[in-house]
């Protein structure tokens, strides 16, 4: 059981395989003494095993190496696409534009104000 629903280990299999991460180290291993790349790579793969409609990453994919993390965003594209799902992914890294259908540009342009910038779409 994983937060109340059954384990599915084919799906555990697959993310690990989508993270790129070593499953033996990460299983033997403490998170804490995990890389940061790696512990996000953990809790995306925590994210994906719980059925949740809606998912958050506050710069949570930051760390994780550019390879990894075209596989992470390319399976969470077709996620949200395939389940109807809502991905929300806080960040200052351009390179996750190129994944995402729609996103807000907030710039802050002086103390206390914050412009936003027209969502782009498709």
């Amino acid at each position: 059981m994983l937060y109340g629903e059954d384990f599915d280990q084919d799906k555990f299999d697959t993310l690990i395989e989508v993270a790129n991460i070593q499953k033996e180290k990460v299983l033997k291993e403490y998170i804490k003494n995990l890389s940061k790349g790696t512990r996000q790579k953990v809790v995306f793969i925590i994210y994906m095993m719980v059925n949740r409609d809606i998912i958050l990453f506050d710069e949570g994919l930051e760390n994780i190496d550019v390879y990894s993390l075209a596989s992470i965003l390319a399976y969470l594209k077709k996620w949200v696409k395939t389940k109807n799902k809502l991905c929300l992914i806080a960040t200052h890294s351009t390179t996750i534009l190129e994944y995402a259908d729609q996103f807000l540009h907030l710039i802050r342009e002086e103390e206390g104000t914050i412009r936003i910038m027209p969502v782009s779409e498709d």
